[in-house]
């Protein structure tokens, strides 16, 4: 069966699906995305995606096409015609179509496309990971389209038979990775960097964060260095695609023991338990 997507209000087959040379996500990067897990009908902290979503959309003065609730009606539909159990909901809404020019152009609608794919959550096998310097721009809290630095971060990462690079700007001190929150622990604390412009609010990090206290185990929302990480118990990084990635490596440097620690597969039991939860009560 072929894949199906969303776009402008109409189901359309991947194949065929079509957006202008005009649009300003295409020429300008001029678009925000959001990516949200699913199994079955349990959209994973859907709500906080969808803050998300329009906070970035506020941000760049996009108007938001649709109310969330008919948005969520069309992602839920859109998973039954795919016929996907489990995998991710990808949204992307653009300012619009116009001739191109810099400045906002005057009664465009936003592009609104949502692609659907199967993809079920990674094991939890550890990870070597490189570090790199962080040459993004400095509104790293906005969702946009506007990844090539991350797209270069990622690709030197496998480049180095690694899984991710970690970002690193001034002071040495790590921001986060090119797709994921990065975190360690140390003395039985869980550190990862404060939700400032530089870098991204992940909502999977702010459900660790929950479970985390849920545990008992200490959360410190603080910057660290590139010599922390070399001298943390753990490390790990977070996303929507990936919970919970244990770091047993970075860049030449043995992490701990060399083997997921404690905390991390505490944490990582806790967030499937939670997604277990939200099966059983949608």
């Amino acid at each position: 069966m072929s894949r199906v997507a969303f776009v402008d209000g109409a189901y359309v087959d991947m194949a065929s699906a079509r957006i202008s040379i005009e649009d300003r996500g295409f020429q300008f990067g001029d678009s925000i995305y959001e990516v949200i897990h699913f199994v079955g009908d349990f959209y994973v902290d859907a709500e906080g995606h969808l803050d998300r979503l329009e906070r970035s959309l506020l941000e760049l003065k996009i108007p938001v096409p649709l109310p969330r609730a008919t948005l969520m009606m069309h992602v839920r539909h859109l998973r039954r015609k795919n016929r996907i159990q489990e995998g991710f909901v990808y949204i992307q809404i653009s300012r619009g179509q116009a001739p191109r020019n810099h400045l906002f152009p005057v009664g465009a609608s936003p592009t609104l496309v949502v692609v659907i794919k199967r993809q079920l959550f990674t094991s939890f096998e550890p990870k070597k990971i490189i570090t790199l310097p962080d040459t993004r721009w400095k509104r790293c809290d906005i969702k946009t389209t506007n990844l090539l630095p991350n797209v270069l971060a990622k690709q030197k990462a496998f480049e180095e038979n690694a899984f991710e690079g970690w970002l690193v700007g001034e002071g040495d001190v790590i921001s986060e990775g090119s797709l994921s929150n990065a975190w360690i622990v140390k003395e039985g604390r869980l550190y990862t960097a404060p939700t400032t412009c530089n870098i991204l609010g992940g909502i999977t990090r702010k459900r660790l964060i929950m479970l985390a206290a849920q545990e008992k185990i200490p959360v410190v929302e603080k910057s660290f260095t590139v010599k922390d990480a070399y001298q943390a118990e753990e490390a790990f990084n977070s996303s929507s695609n990936a919970p919970l990635t244990p770091v047993v490596q970075i860049n030449d440097r043995k992490i701990g023991t060399g083997v997921p620690g404690p905390i991390s597969r505490r944490l990582h039991q806790a967030y499937l338990r939670f997604v277990e939860d939200g099966l059983r009560h949608g």
